[in-house]
């Protein structure tokens, strides 16, 4: 039966992260899962609750006790996905020419002062 600390590392692997990055993205210190890990502590929920905020897909039951699968199936569909990136690529063209247009008004108005 895998540990807590087994689980982590589990999660960081799977994340294709080095255990420095998965715990600055949760926002734990190195020493205090070092320290618990090597003292055979349980983590405490604070620890539980930042992993679960940086990784939302994880099962609070796999992470906790190992119990079940690491991820949840639940998730946006493919096409969900999709129309949000569309969204967003089009938001992102909207900016490009609002940034443009600001930049040829400056320009405008730079030219006019010289006059």
């Amino acid at each position: 039966m895998s540990t807590f600390y087994d689980r982590v590392e589990q999660i960081a692997r799977h994340e294709g992260l080095i255990m420095a990055d998965f715990l600055r993205r949760c926002g734990i210190s190195y020493s205090t899962l070092r320290s618990a890990r090597f003292r055979r502590h349980d983590p405490s929920l604070e620890t539980l609750r930042r992993i679960l905020s940086a990784f939302p897909r994880v099962r609070t039951e796999w992470l906790a006790w190992g119990n079940g699968e690491m991820l949840s199936p639940a998730g946006p569909s493919k096409e969900v996905e999709s129309e949000k990136i569309t969204r967003l690529r089009q938001q992102v063209e909207r900016l490009k020419e609002l940034l443009l247009e600001k930049e040829r008004r400056i320009i405008e108005l730079e030219i006019d002062r010289e006059r």
